[in-house]
């Protein structure tokens, strides 16, 4: 709990100002609202604003929490959250609905458990301005106690279909129990996690798994404090769906440059031309417009509604602005239609069960969203009837199981297809689409590596090929082993030779990582040698000519080209051709590697 700025109170205190008309009146005198857009990541479409308040310094308070803790003590909290409520909605009214958008409201936990929690207020201030609860995303402050108590009395809130998210996500001590228990529609990522991520590989992890969690639980991630391009990008590789932050845009009371999408992202997605338009047709085209049914409706519209589609195994769930709420499974509702007379009490309107009640979650996945990461979102829980899909954050129809398994399947034959059979590493068809993503994302720094066996073969004509697939799979595992701590792609360009791409690393960090493998997979093979030729270190044998020559023992090799970020235009072959150059350099430098820098794009040849 922060604490209350003690200078500011005690003067407070000495002239009076906390008397509740008073405080009233200076928040109406000084106190303004700042709006920063929200977008989705994918099309930079806006989504919303989140109200920020500005002024509390005219009313004594240096920071914004000592307000509300000040409030509180002298038992204004809940009069002073109604206030500040209905000036951002009045704001917000002036240009919000215009866009579209929704008005993400920041409520203090503590405010909850008085009275009605502000309900009846807050939606009295919406019906001023002809405005309705789903034009309203509550955000719950993880890092504030939500005990049981202010958990009841979010109930009433969801009745009246007014969104929850979890604001600044991961940075309280209770995140996952308060995202179990409040089941919120969206989760607001802390920029904490956020900062510097295009090159911290355990905050990828995080964000990445926090993301996956989210989706099978049908709810949107949103990334705060987006700040820079490769933020921005990271975040949008990793499968987040909204983003807020100063490279979107910075709060502002001057509304009246607010427009229906961020031009910022929309550059930069153009520029950013990874994503396989493959994928966004098959989802296009494959989509099932179901009709939805309205969280309002009576549980006899759902009966009726199965009743009408025998064939359909789920209904899905939309608000009044048609943003995708989740589903209700006809299978959740046949033991209280089979019960006696449970048909006639499930569709009494008063003392029925609701609608609210069967609500279940589903993975909500935007139309644009690459297709591998709606199959990855679906498979991490095989109970889900399918896959929601969603446009500028209004549903839009559903994959079902059967369209998603067909899609899996044949994603799994075009990669089994490719897949190296005895390494099974992904073959030269997904090292050509890494390598051309990574010649196109000028954005992003790459790090390219080839490995390549130094005098192969005449190991595998010494220990036959059982031994030479042996030291083949020993380089493969080691390269799997090393790559993935570093969000790594490994490929197997076939025979011996391998391919190491990764994005956005930190190339010390990377090259020392390569350089220690080389090492260990050398001192590895001396394993497979006599102490006699590991004394001698080197072997005899007959070279391609036929002539007997001393050949070292097998060890690696690297050829490694960095890529980065705002180099100069290059195309793959130039970039494949210069690369295979390399080899040679690589096999006679005493480390074993070489090194390139393709700053220059094509002028460096």
């Amino acid at each position: 709990m922060p604490r209350v700025n003690i200078v500011a109170r005690d003067r407070v205190r000495a002239d009076d100002r906390l008397t509740l008309p008073r405080l009233l009146a200076d928040i109406d005198r000084h106190v303004r609202f700042a709006y920063q857009p929200i977008v989705a990541i994918a099309t930079g479409e806006v989504q919303g604003f989140e109200a920020l308040l500005r002024g509390q310094e005219a009313l004594g308070f240096s920071r914004i929490p000592d307000l509300f803790d000040a409030a509180a003590e002298a038992g204004h909290l809940l009069a002073v959250e109604e206030r500040l409520r209905a000036r951002a909605i009045e704001g917000f009214a002036a240009f919000g609905p215009a866009l579209g958008a929704r008005l993400f409201l920041n409520l203090d936990n503590r405010a909850l458990t008085l009275g009605d929690g502000g309900l009846g207020a807050l939606e009295a201030a919406l019906a001023r301005h002809g405005l309705g609860p789903q034009s309203v995303c509550l955000e719950i402050a993880e890092a504030q106690p939500l005990g049981g108590r202010e958990l009841e009395r979010l109930t009433p809130f969801r009745a009246r279909s007014f969104a929850l998210a979890i604001d600044d996500f991961g940075t309280g001590h209770s995140g996952l129990r308060m995202l179990y228990e409040t089941q919120p529609e969206q989760i607001k990522i802390d920029r904490f996690f956020i900062a510097g991520i295009a090159q911290d590989n355990k905050r990828k992890l995080f964000l990445s798994t926090i993301v996956d969690l989210a989706h099978v639980l049908g709810i949107s991630v949103v990334a705060e404090g987006v700040e820079s391009e490769q933020e921005f990008l990271t975040c949008k590789e990793i499968g987040c769906d909204l983003v807020q932050g100063y490279f979107i845009g910075h709060p502002t009371q001057d509304v009246g440059g607010f427009t229906r999408a961020s031009d910022i992202v929309a550059t930069v997605n153009r520029r950013d031309r990874r994503r396989q338009p493959s994928s966004d047709r098959y989802v296009r085209d494959t989509v099932q417009p179901i009709d939805p049914i309205r969280l309002g409706a009576s549980m006899a519209e759902v009966l009726h509604y199965f009743q009408d589609h025998p064939d359909r195994a789920f209904v899905p769930v939309v608000d009044g602005e048609n943003r995708p709420r989740g589903v209700v499974r006809e299978a959740l509702l046949k033991p209280h239609i089979y019960a006696p007379y449970g048909k006639d009490l499930i569709a009494h309107r008063r003392q029925g069960p609701k609608l609210a009640d069967f609500l279940d979650t589903c993975p909500i996945c935007d139309v644009d969203t690459d297709l591998d990461r709606i199959l990855e979102t679906f498979a991490i829980d095989g109970n889900q009837v399918g896959v929601v899909i969603a446009e500028r954050g209004r549903y839009l129809g559903v994959l079902d199981a059967a369209a998603l398994l067909q899609a899996l399947n044949e994603r799994n034959l075009a990669f089994a297809r490719d897949q190296n059979p005895l390494t099974r590493l992904p073959g030269n068809n997904s090292i050509g689409r890494y390598l051309g993503h990574a010649v196109e994302a000028e954005t992003a720094s790459y790090l390219l590596a080839y490995f390549d066996l130094d005098h192969f073969k005449p190991f595998n004509d010494q220990f036959g090929f059982r031994v030479g697939d042996r030291a083949i799979q020993m380089l493969a595992d080691l390269l799997r082993t090393r790559a993935a701590p570093l969000g790594g792609f490994v490929g197997h360009v076939g025979g011996d030779d391998f391919f190491l791409g990764l994005r956005a690393p930190d190339r010390d960090q990377a090259l020392a990582t390569i350089a220690l493998m080389l090492q260990d997979f050398a001192a590895d093979m001396r394993n497979f040698y006599d102490d006699t030729t590991r004394s001698a270190g080197f072997t005899i044998g007959l070279d391609r000519e036929g002539r007997i020559t001393r050949f070292p023992l097998l060890a690696c090799s690297a050829a490694i080209g960095w890529l980065p970020e705002g180099r100069r235009e290059i195309d793959l072959e130039t970039l494949s051709r210069r690369l295979a150059g390399m080899k040679k350099d690589a096999k006679e430098s005493p480390d074993r590697m070489a090194i390139r820098d393709f700053a220059a794009g094509r002028s460096d040849d």
